[in-house]
């Protein structure tokens, strides 16, 4: 069932309510990366980084910070479920799963409803992310 979306912004300053994921820190590298239905040119993705702690993570395309949050963690739903606060302040709500060492992330854009697959389609404002540890 999709959740509703709070009207108001939250404040950046501000955890999101849940649990850190430890399991998630650390430096990653992108597998794949679908946004809206387009997919990002395999080219690209060599410029990729997710960058986490337990709580917090930056995602940066060379130079360029794509994302900067503040997250948290519930395990107890199918799908696992995370939530964003960006550094503007908004709240941006996703599905998770870690199987052995892959992570994969959908989330709705800012605003939207949290995505019950793990699926983007052109118009759905959704992004699609396959990450991997870094291996250096």
């Amino acid at each position: 069932a999709e959740e509703p979306v709070a009207p108001v912004a939250a404040d950046a300053s501000q955890a999101p309510a849940g649990d850190g994921a430890a399991e998630l820190a650390g430096e990653w590298i992108p597998v794949s990366l679908v946004r809206d239905g387009q997919a990002l040119p395999q080219s690209m993705l060599q410029y990729g980084r997710r960058m986490a702690t337990a709580n917090q993570v930056t995602v940066k395309f060379g130079p360029t910070v794509a994302l900067k949050a503040k997250y948290a963690v519930a395990r107890l739903r199918a799908p696992m479920t995370m939530d964003y606060v960006l550094a503007d302040g908004k709240s941006q709500y996703g599905i998770w799963k870690l199987e052995g060492k892959q992570l994969t992330t959908c989330f709705g854009a800012p605003g939207q409803a949290r995505p019950g697959e793990f699926a983007s389609t052109a118009g759905d404002g959704r992004t699609l992310t396959v990450w991997t540890p870094d291996a250096k």
